[in-house]
């Protein structure tokens, strides 16, 4: 058999790699002999022990750069019938041991009430195997992760409750093409929102019963306010004005229109607190509102009379308090001891 035909050769090996050494697999397109380890050109990294025979040979290169090159040079190794190969190609290696960072942000505000969050996480360098699991997240559920383009992720989380809502990328959940497992450094692969969706609650207190007009009802709030009016406040049997306060504390007056109940209350949805969550309905405050003055009858037992002492009856259109002996004016007598109660 008559065979002039040169040997043909290619080098290979994974790139970019983090593997230390790299190895190079080298593959002729037929059985050779005569391969020495120094017939392989190699530049940024060290040679190993050449192993392999026949077609398939492999190199183990130690790198010392970031770039690491082989060739196999021509007339390194010959058929059986004597005809020397050709010169390879050149396999060019990007060794990288460099691990990817990761930066989390959102553009929520803090504190929000919009459900879920978004969080970006933007990466050092293009990454793989990210999945919305591998994300820790503290008061919520992960989903809907996205890539971006680039180096970026998008991942949405749905608040568990109000509170915190922390969203952290561990190390080694995604991998460069060279294999290296993301890293962080100081917090930047955690951010927290606060996550508000409680309405406020509100308590009216004031006088249960009262002759002052107007007066004052105390109007406490769970958290800071905004948007707060007079006419807000729903009155029965008067009207509310004079609204003084800011953040969770106010007061407003109420003028009575006639004697009896004053009833006020606010009504949900009068105010909104810092996220726009609106308030709940407060309780009812009651009022009895008297501005009647009691009158006064007082009777004697007859108008002649030989009983000493003469007991006088004294009587009130309602009940009162803070009689006492000395409010009494009596003439060509001395007053005695006082008693009773209510009206």
């Amino acid at each position: 058999t008559y065979d002039s035909i040169a040997p043909q050769v290619t080098i290979s090996a994974s790139s970019p790699t983090n593997a230390n050494p790299i190895v190079f697999s080298i593959t002729f397109t037929e059985a050779v002999t005569g391969l020495g380890v120094g017939d392989i050109v190699v530049t940024g990294g060290t040679k190993g022990v050449l192993s392999g025979s026949g077609v398939n040979y492999s190199l183990p290169v130690t790198p010392t750069g970031p770039t690491v090159t082989a060739q196999v040079s021509a007339s390194a190794a010959q058929d059986a019938t004597g005809n020397s190969n050709t010169a390879s190609n050149i396999a060019s290696v990007t060794y990288d041991t460099t691990p990817p960072t990761v930066v989390v942000s959102s553009s929520s505000a803090s504190p929000t009430n919009i459900s879920p969050i978004s969080f970006l996480l933007t990466f050092s360098e293009p990454v793989n195997n990210l999945t919305a699991n591998a994300l820790s997240v503290t008061n919520g559920t992960a989903s809907n992760l996205l890539a971006g383009g680039g180096n970026t992720y998008t991942v949405d989380v749905t608040p568990t409750a109000s509170g915190n809502v922390t969203l952290t990328v561990p190390d080694g959940v995604a991998q460069d093409d060279a294999g290296n497992g993301n890293t962080h450094t100081a917090a930047n692969n955690t951010k927290t929102i606060v996550y508000d969706n409680s309405p406020p609650t509100v308590t009216l207190t004031g006088p249960s019963v009262t002759n002052a007009s107007p007066y004052t009802v105390n109007v406490v709030f769970s958290e800071s306010v905004t948007g707060l009016s007079a006419s807000d406040f729903s009155v029965s049997n008067g009207a509310a004005d004079n609204l003084q306060g800011s953040g969770t504390t106010y007061t407003v007056d109420i003028t009575p229109a006639s004697n009896t109940q004053v009833q006020v209350q606010l009504p949900a949805a009068s105010v909104i607190d810092v996220v726009g969550n609106q308030n709940l309905v407060s309780n009812t405050l009651t009022t009895t509102y008297d501005n009647t003055q009691p009158s006064t009858t007082i009777t004697a037992p007859a108008a002649i009379t030989n009983a000493s002492p003469i007991t006088f009856t004294i009587t009130f259109s309602e009940s009162v308090t803070g009689l006492t002996a000395t409010d009494i004016a009596v003439t060509n007598g001395t007053k005695g001891a006082l008693s009773g109660s209510g009206a």
